[in-house]
């Protein structure tokens, strides 16, 4: 998979709302006062800087960097999961 690959999954599975937030990303969230909304817009619109494979897991972890609705940089940590799933792992 490469980076185009990756983004046009990710923006499809937001598409759908069929991504969910690793219990470390909601922490992080409160703590940084990050809303679902400026996730689903980094989602939507940010960059995916890069992809990483991890067979053993059987899915890639990218990271994904864009402006929240703030216009202040967010960057999220995710795993695209079959190809069809998306896991928040966490967002600084």
């Amino acid at each position: 998979m490469d980076k185009n690959q990756a983004k046009e999954i990710i923006r499809e599975v937001t598409k759908h709302g069929c991504f969910m937030l690793s219990k470390h990303c909601r922490l992080r969230m409160s703590e940084r006062n990050v809303t679902m909304e400026d996730i689903i817009h980094v989602l939507k619109w940010g960059e995916v800087l890069t992809i990483q494979e991890t067979p053993y897991e059987n899915n890639f972890k990218c990271k994904i960097k864009g402006k929240d609705f703030d216009d202040e940089d967010l960057t999220i940590h995710a795993s695209i999961i079959e190809k069809k799933r998306t896991v928040i792992i966490t967002v600084y």
